[in-house]
């Protein structure tokens, strides 16, 4: 009788004899693996004829250290469950066929390695415009007894805005709020389990909302009814809103109106709008901590009361020469309007350099213009509702005037002497008044007649020697004059 040879191994107390069967080959995880979770099946290939298996694993290769589990199955029950494994640790693992008349060799020795943390997934690393309520999401690992995360304004931290917390097993999120608006936010993440804890997640960074965007009405309409809503973006975690409108891109006229809105009611009622009038307005968010700033200023212009402008008549478009003492505009008349505002300046988009004023007369003389320089001028009418558009913009140009005009060639006046000590003598038919204006353009004198004289004496000696303007009236002519006083 042949001698047969026995090896005892001992398992667990358990004595395991060593006969001719196969042992079985390992399948999960692969050889190697890496990112494996914290609780997984180790899985074999099935041996015909098996009692059942046994199986050891080990943070070593020679599963000698005081970590290393091991452990039998039952018939036909090729893998087990292992679970409370530590994070980023590279485990050894094999297994052995189990027999009725005896037990095979270990198998091959496999290895893998379980995942270090979780990974950060949203808000995505460097993300902007963020709610101020939101989630914190990171990758699950099975196995987990919940999870750790930190949110900050510092990178380090340990700032007094420093936000941390846990969630439960399997809550591979958390809603964070009361963020600030318009900062940028540190968040990390790791993973629990029942004996251990992964070292942080990479830190990632995302920036809140700094205010909300205007969305109607959109910026430059026209024609927009007297009573609307202005409308903006949402931002998630507010309290409300607050909104201002006013015709003054400032927000300091009288007509300025502001309120606020309730929770997620991100816009706004406003009324009793003047007709024909540009308004400014902008908005900005609120919540439990903070209030944004405020949104881009939007303009829209109402619609018209008064649908027709007035038109120019006078001086006539493009007209060259004219006085640069002074100069009547004239326009036509609107049946609703009880006042006008002209404007007049050197650049014909009435951006920069405006001159404005009003009058209930569809007339107006203005003065102290510069020599040699075009004007582009502009009217429209007004009452207590409101504006008609604006005229159409005509020019003028005025004269350099260096010389001095001759009132011996104007049929209807006569002005003498002229150079003059200070006295002098204006003649005319009819003259109704005197304007006198220095060469800065400061009234001297202003004489209103009411009895028809056909001549006036006048004396500026008091005011000394220098170049004057006189601006007289005979009739509905108005004439313009220079002296000199020496």
């Amino acid at each position: 009788m042949k001698n047969l040879s026995i090896l005892f191994i001992i398992i667990s107390g358990i004595s395991l004899k060593t006969l001719a069967i196969d042992p079985p080959s390992l399948t999960s995880p692969s050889n190697g693996a890496t990112n494996q979770p914290i609780t997984l099946y180790l899985d074999w290939t099935d041996i015909a004829d098996n009692a059942g298996y046994a199986y050891q694993y080990d943070t070593v290769s020679d599963f000698s250290s005081p970590v290393m589990q091991e452990g039998t199955t039952t018939t036909n029950t090729s893998y087990v469950n292992v679970s409370n494994l530590f994070f980023g640790k590279t485990y050894y693992w094999r297994a052995m066929t189990l027999g009725s008349s005896g037990n095979s060799d270990w198998s091959a020795t496999w290895n893998f390695s379980t995942g270090i943390t979780v990974y950060n997934t949203a808000p995505s690393d460097g993300a902007t415009n963020q709610n101020i309520s939101l989630y914190i999401d990171w990758t699950d690992i099975i196995g987990n007894s919940g999870y750790m995360y930190q949110i900050d304004t510092s990178q380090s931290f340990n700032s007094s805005l420093f936000q941390e917390g846990t969630t439960a097993q399997n809550n591979s999120y958390i809603g964070v709020s009361d963020l600030f608006f318009g900062t940028t936010y540190y968040w990390r993440a790791c993973a629990l389990s029942a004996v251990d804890t992964s070292i942080w997640s990479n830190t990632w960074i995302f920036t809140t909302y700094h205010t909300v965007t205007n969305t109607s009405p959109g910026n430059g309409a026209i024609n927009q009814d007297i009573s609307l809503y202005l409308d903006w973006t949402d931002i998630g975690g507010n309290s409300g809103y607050m909104y201002q409108i006013d015709t003054s891109q400032s927000f300091n006229s009288s007509l300025l109106q502001e309120g606020t809105t309730a929770q997620n009611n991100s816009y706004g009622g406003v009324s009793d709008l003047l007709f024909g009038a540009t308004y400014y307005w902008h908005a900005c968010a609120k919540s439990a901590v903070d209030t944004s700033i405020w949104s881009n200023t939007w303009s829209f212009t109402t619609q018209y009361q008064m649908p027709n402008a007035p038109n120019l008549i006078s001086p006539p478009n493009g007209s060259t020469g004219i006085s640069y003492v002074s100069v009547e505009l004239e326009w036509s008349s609107l049946a609703e309007a009880t006042n006008y505002q002209y404007q007049y300046s050197e650049d014909n988009t009435f951006n920069t350099g405006v001159y404005s004023g009003t009058t209930a007369s569809v007339t107006e003389t203005i003065t102290n213009l510069n020599q040699s320089t075009t004007y582009y001028w502009r009217v429209r009418g007004y009452n207590s509702s409101g504006y008609s558009p604006w005229s159409v913009i005509w020019s003028f140009t005025t004269d350099n005037n260096v010389g001095f005009s001759n009132s011996m060639d104007n049929k209807y006046i006569r002005i003498f002497p002229n150079p003059t000590s200070g006295i002098f003598m204006i003649q005319g038919d009819n003259i109704q008044s005197v304007e006198i204006t220095n060469i800065n353009g400061q009234l001297i004198e202003q004489l209103s007649i009411h009895d028809k004289r056909s001549s006036i004496e006048i004396d500026l000696s008091q005011y000394g020697k220098g170049i004057y303007y006189l601006k007289i009236q005979i009739e509905k002519l108005f004439f313009i004059e220079k002296l000199l006083v020496n």
